[in-house]
This record gives C-alpha cells, sequence and structure tokens, in this order.
C-alpha cells in the first residue's frame, strides 16, 4: 500500500511537471515571455532581476533541499540582487566600464558569477577542512575505543556495526582507489605535456592536486542544492591555468585543455 502510494504520487507529479512545461513552451512565443518572466515586484525591481521565478524546477529543488539551505537562498538573493548589485552598478566607469553589456563577464555579471563560485568554494573548503578534522578525531576515538574494548557491547552498537558493514562492502579498496588516481596521473604528467606544448609536467601535476578537492566541493553543493557547479570549476580552471601559462606561451590553449 505505501509503494502503490509513493508511485501515485510520483506520477501525479510528473503529470503536474510536464503539463506545466508544456503550457508555458506553446504561449513562450519569445525570449523572455513565460510564467518566470512576470514582474512580481514591479518593473524596476524586474529591470534589477529580481522577481519570483515560477519554473517548477525551482520549486522542486526547494522541497528536496534542508529548509536552511532554502532560507541562506532566500536571504542571500535579497542581499545580493536588492543591495549588492545596484551598489555596484553605481561604480560604473570606476570598476567597470560603463559601455559593456550587463552579461559580460568584464562588467557587473563578472561580479555576479565569481563572487558565487568565491563562495562555494570557501563554503567548500571550510566544510573540506571540518569534514577532514571530524574524519580524524572518529579514527582516533575508535582506535581508543578498540583499545579499551571489554568484549560487552549493547545491541545498538551490534546493529550500528552491520549495518555500517553492509553499507561499506560493495566499496571500491582504497588502494585501488588512490592506485589508479595516481597511475592516470603519472601517465597525464608524461603524455599530456608532449600533447599540449604550452603545459609543463608541474600544471599537469597541481590540477590533479586540485582536482580531487574541487570534486569534494561540487558533491558537497550539489548534496545541498541539487546544483552542479562543475561547469563554472572548469571556467574558474581555464582562467587561472591561462594567466599561470601567460598569453605569450600558449596560455589559451593550456586553460582549455586543463579546465577540460
Amino acid at each position: 500500500m505505501y509503494y502503490r502510494k509513493q508511485v501515485g504520487s510520483l506520477f501525479k507529479t510528473f503529470g503536474g511537471s510536464f503539463i506545466f512545461a508544456a503550457v508555458e513552451w506553446i504561449f513562450a512565443r519569445e525570449e523572455g515571455c513565460r510564467f518566470g518572466s512576470i514582474p512580481t515586484f514591479g518593473p524596476q525591481a524586474y529591470a534589477k532581476r529580481f522577481y519570483f521565478d515560477f519554473s517548477s524546477t525551482y520549486i522542486e529543488v526547494g522541497m528536496l533541499c534542508p529548509y536552511m539551505v532554502n532560507i541562506s537562498l532566500l536571504i542571500g538573493a535579497i542581499v545580493s540582487w536588492a543591495i549588492m548589485w545596484p551598489m555596484i552598478e553605481e561604480k560604473k566607469d570606476d570598476w567597470y566600464s560603463a559601455k559593456l553589456s550587463a552579461t559580460s563577464l568584464h562588467g557587473i555579471q563578472g561580479y555576479r558569477v565569481f563572487i558565487a563560485i568565491a563562495m562555494m568554494l570557501g563554503d567548500g573548503l571550510f566544510h573540506f577542512v571540518y569534514m577532514l578534522l571530524v574524519t580524524i578525531s572518529s579514527f582516533t576515538k575508535r582506535k581508543s575505543g578498540e583499545e579499551n574494548y571489554s568484549g560487552e557491547g549493547s545491541s545498538e552498537d551490534y546493529d550500528k556495526e552491520i549495518r555500517n558493514k553492509y553499507f561499506l562492502k560493495d566499496q571500491i579498496p582504497n588502494w585501488a582507489a588512490f592506485g589508479g588516481y595516481a597511475a592516470i596521473a603519472v601517465i597525464s604528467i608524461i603524455v599530456v605535456p608532449i600533447i599540449f606544448h604550452s603545459l609543463q609536467w608541474y600544471h599537469v601535476l597541481v590540477a590533479y592536486l586540485i582536482a580531487p578537492i574541487l570534486a569534494f566541493y561540487n558533491s558537497y553543493g550539489v548534496g545541498l542544492t541539487d546544483w552542479s557547479l562543475a561547469s563554472n570549476y572548469g571556467k574558474n580552471a581555464v582562467l587561472t591555468f591561462s594567466y599561470w601559462v601567460g598569453l605569450e606561451n600558449g596560455g589559451v590553449i593550456a586553460g582549455l585543455a586543463v579546465g577540460n
């Protein structure tokens, strides 16, 4: 009975989402003609891109995300679009050229994109360090507990141990994961500079050292918001390595090679 209700709810939500998208597609005659383009808070607020988007994707993602994530996104939207961006727009011809379009990364759009990426990187770095410290502390306590183990344990601890055992039984062994990654890194360090002459071996090494940390950031962000920022991290890598190699040394090709 429970599974029947689950399947029924799945088909109801699927049908509602499909009908909503179909109606929006039929009446969307041109760009900006859809439910998400309604000036909810007035034309002036809409001109500042501050309005409620009726996209079913955002509504469904909001239902999946925890309350704290939704509240954080809402407060961030209000602070950024209602306060920060109008203040930055007043810096035209001072911080950036007023002749640039609003979608140019050399203009205000660059502040929007890279500030968001910096926030995700900072949040991911904090949780990466936090999880690393928690893992080390957990292993230390576990080792200490094994040394002081008297052979008597509660049924709750036994159940937890069995659940963890079955959850982790099919995982890839650590030696295979680390060994395989190291082997691929060594091959890439040798082969990639031969293919792309503007890249040096240490560029590829740094890329492979940073990749696992960025993967953790992206997994953490996807788990919280159901949005993947992998493409943004790739763009950030393109800009970083292009600047590092230098334009005169083939930085564009090097950045594209590393970013992909």
